[in-house]
């Protein structure tokens, strides 16, 4: 009778453990979904925010085009930022301007570097020849 006793105890406190292990997976379950759906709400923002920004930047780019060419009146409270784009662009043109004037120096100072190996080369063959003779 102990035997059976004893089996009966194992198998209700096996039961038991059991079940508290299935609360607990099923606790942790729920906790797997609902951080879940956060980081996905969080994600979809972060992509809507994105998105929105596309949106404004082509928005203010074809703004700038329609004022650049005339089509359009500057509004004062948008003059301000109109002459900074501006003034980059300039900027920018500028920067262009002097690297392609570094870009002809350099490729100047090149051609004379290899003007003047030449040179060196036929002195020292004219040099080489008196020499020999």
């Amino acid at each position: 009778m102990k035997n059976n006793n004893d089996d009966d105890s194992l198998r209700t406190r096996l039961d038991s453990l059991f079940k508290t292990a299935r609360v607990q997976l099923n606790a942790v379950a729920d906790e797997i979904r609902d951080s879940a759906v956060r980081i996905r709400k969080r994600i979809d923002s972060k992509q809507f925010e994105r998105e929105r920004t596309r949106l404004f930047e082509v928005l203010g780019e074809r703004t700038y085009q329609l004022y650049d060419k005339g089509r359009r009146q500057i509004p004062e409270a948008l003059k301000e930022t109109f002459d900074k784009i501006n003034g980059m662009a300039g900027q920018v043109i500028e920067d262009d301007r002097l690297g392609n004037a570094i870009e002809k120096a350099d490729e100047a100072v090149r051609e004379v570097f290899v003007e003047v190996g030449e040179a060196i080369e036929r002195s020292s063959r004219k040099f080489q020849k008196k020499k020999d003779k």
